[in-house]
């Protein structure tokens, strides 16, 4: 994996001063982490299209990424910016992590987390855990979902918005496109209320994971 080292970031800096009024505008930690997430994708230039490199575009703004090999119990990610401003993201190795798609959206919480938690003292650390704290595990959450697959992205797809149910081809060819698992992308449909029922949710939920693996 390519690597870079952690170092003091204008860009990071810049972009967390920009998200900071988002609080002021949203009701819930679900639309906190949307809103964040479509500005910046905006600020990065990334248009609706899927994120090809997560990796690099947490380089831009000088955050390290990496695998760590020892896991612990229950923890799934782990992220923070230390006293000299270095940032760094890292994915624990798990039976969950282990998937492309995983490893992805852990990142992409870690980043929501950089760039949306308050720093304490200079600092910030998260961790992605059964641990975690609620508000902050949930803005984060919305956060990554809305960064590496957009609503606006999964209501231009009318197959997966009939009211018969999602198209399930369709629906792989989602996954694979903007590199997401199917809980991610089903229930971004979900909260954005673009299926038609539960059941719809459902279905997606138990479609096959070697399958979308």
């Amino acid at each position: 994996m390519n690597k870079t080292a952690g170092a003091p970031s204008g860009e990071l800096a810049s972009m967390r001063k920009d998200l900071s009024d988002i609080s002021q505008m949203t009701v819930s930690p679900e639309q906190w982490g949307y809103e964040a997430a479509r500005q910046a994708r905006a600020m990065c230039k990334l248009g609706n299209g899927p994120v090809e490199d997560i990796n690099s575009l947490c380089h831009n703004f000088g955050i390290h990424t990496e695998r760590i090999q020892n896991t612990v119990a229950n923890d799934r990610m782990i992220a923070g910016v230390g006293n000299d401003s270095s940032a760094w993201i890292a994915v624990l190795n798990t039976p969950r992590t282990r998937f492309g798609h995983s490893y992805r959206f852990e990142v992409t919480r870690g980043l929501g987390h950089l760039l949306l938690d308050s720093a304490r003292c200079g600092t910030i650390g998260a961790a992605s855990s059964s641990y975690a704290q609620e508000f902050r595990r949930r803005r984060s959450g919305a956060f990554a979902a809305e960064l590496l697959i957009p609503e606006v992205e999964l209501a231009n797809e009318p197959s997966l918005r009939s009211n018969s149910g999602p198209d399930l081809d369709d629906f792989r060819n989602v996954l694979s496109r903007f590199g997401v698992g199917k809980t991610t992308a089903a229930y971004q449909l979900w909260n954005h209320d673009l299926l038609p029922s539960r059941d719809s949710l459902d279905d997606l939920l138990e479609l096959d994971t070697a399958v979308l693996s």
